[in-house]
């Protein structure tokens, strides 16, 4: 029929997009792709907008000098009805590609506001920090929509902290740097994200307005055993000291890391040492044990 024909039409040339080639063949295995992640982006819509499935898991920072928390990142986590959890992996690059992304940050932004609520209620007053694209921050009144949000909740907006990904396209747009400027001066802390990864990530930081560098994994999975990566480590913490930003080292798996990093003069850690990211429950109950232990 034409319309089969039309479709296995778009079907190739979608994937033609993708691969950035000028031609594609209609391949069977393709169209099975495209059509369960058709499927998958139709779901998240759902999802999102009828708040069923979406959940956000906390993961503990903590401060390297006392052991005690200081602060949460929240991630998105999805149980998808057929498919069961969901990472973000395998759902975000949906979002990226469409204009789910600005919903989930929105639905990502209003339950951590909550949760901030909850824990002040409960007389606990640790920041949550949430992932930010450039797309969002190129969004028109993206700072305003926060920080009434956060007057809204009565709370402070330095309780809700914003983390950078895709660094170098908020660098490669005005309006996303702009839309940063306006967070850093309504008071939201900033952090950077992955710091390590590019070779372009010391321009960052005279680009950048940023409080708190997060090393990433990478720089510091083998600083107790390997003396190249505990000069290397050792000597960039150093920098971003006497930079004067607070800097945080993730994926901290073990004790000998913890005390090397101790030793460099690094502030917080996050990581499974600590903690993995944890549902609101047994967060509660983490946050408990660790309040009231001295660590």
């Amino acid at each position: 029929p034409a319309q089969e024909i039309l479709r296995r039409a778009v079907s190739a040339l979608h994937e033609a997009i993708t691969r950035d080639v000028a031609s594609m063949p209609f391949s069977e295995a393709t169209d099975t792709r495209h059509t369960q992640d058709f499927t998958l982006m139709h779901d998240l819509a759902i999802a999102i907008r009828q708040d069923k499935g979406l959940w956000l898991a906390y993961q503990p920072k903590v401060c390297l000098h006392s052991g005690k928390p200081i602060g949460l990142e929240a991630l998105i986590r999805w149980q998808h009805p057929q498919r069961g959890e969901l990472s973000p992996a395998q759902f975000l690059p949906f979002a990226v590609q469409t204009e789910l992304l600005s919903e989930l940050t929105t639905w990502v932004t209003e339950h951590a506001i909550a949760r901030l609520s909850r824990l002040r209620n409960s007389y606990i007053q640790l920041p949550i920090t949430i992932n930010v694209s450039s797309s969002d921050f190129s969004r028109d009144g993206f700072a305003d929509e926060l920080e009434e949000q956060m007057i809204r909740a009565k709370l402070p907006v330095s309780l809700l902290g914003i983390e950078c990904l895709e660094t170098e396209r908020i660098l490669e747009s005005a309006t996303a740097m702009r839309g940063l400027e306006m967070l850093k001066l309504r008071g939201f802390g900033i952090s950077l994200d992955d710091f390590g990864t590019g070779y372009s990530n010391i321009s960052y930081l005279r680009r950048i307005p940023l409080d708190v560098i997060k090393l990433d994994r990478s720089l510091i999975s083998e600083i107790s055993s390997d003396t190249a990566s505990r000069v290397i480590a050792r000597s960039i913490i150093a920098m971003l000291k006497d930079l004067d930003y607070m800097v945080l080292a993730e994926g901290v798996e073990n004790a000998e890391t913890v005390t090397a990093l101790t030793e460099f003069g690094c502030d917080q850690a996050q990581g499974f040492f600590y903690s993995r990211p944890l549902p609101e429950a047994a967060l509660d109950e983490w946050l408990g044990w660790r309040l009231r232990s001295k660590c």
